[in-house]
């Protein structure tokens, strides 16, 4: 019955994984921000760099192909092989030591959460200034879906982006993805 009164009143439970179990955003005791995949779209956010107009206290820059995210002024210019980012990048979790092609992972999202703060005994040395975890949408069992955008611009702009989700049995789906 909660849940349902919760439902009609159009709150909606926010999960996250910012120490590194699935749990309630409620719950968690740190700074974290997270942005699902329909308040990405909402707000127009289709590249990693456009990330900082909607999380305050969030900088990420592009030098020559190395992607370097600041948070709260922290963060680490220094991306070579002798070097490491100050704030950790994760994709589903995963630690990208090297963040170059971060931005390319940035289609068919579920979610984008950033932890604020020194994340060092969750994550690591590499996360001084926080953590920054894009994850990736996964499968769904039993639900046929998918969706499909364009874009077009002057000066000979166009882009597109789709999804499918196909469920095959009662323990298994398939998701396909492809941006262009």
């Amino acid at each position: 019955a909660a849940t349902e009164t919760a439902a009609e009143d159009g709150d909606e439970t926010i999960i996250v994984t910012a120490n590194r179990r699935e749990e309630n955003l409620q719950d968690v005791s740190g700074v974290v921000q997270a942005l699902g995949a329909d308040q990405l779209r909402r707000d127009g956010i289709t590249e990693l760099r456009q990330l900082q107009v909607a999380i305050p206290g969030l900088s990420i820059s592009n030098q020559e192909g190395n992607v370097e995210i600041f948070i709260r002024g922290v963060g680490s210019a220094h991306s070579t092989e002798l070097g490491d980012p100050g704030a950790a990048p994760h994709l589903n979790g995963t630690y990208i030591p090297r963040p170059r092609g971060l931005g390319l992972m940035f289609s068919d999202l579920e979610r984008v959460e950033v932890n604020k703060g020194p994340q060092g005994t969750l994550y690591g040395r590499n996360a001084v200034a926080g953590t920054l975890n894009i994850i990736t949408a996964r499968p769904r069992l039993g639900e046929f879906s998918g969706y499909a955008q364009a874009e077009f611009g002057n000066r000979s702009s166009y882009g597109a982006e789709g999804a499918i989700n196909i469920p095959l049995g009662d323990t298994f789906a398939l998701r396909a993805a492809g941006y262009y």
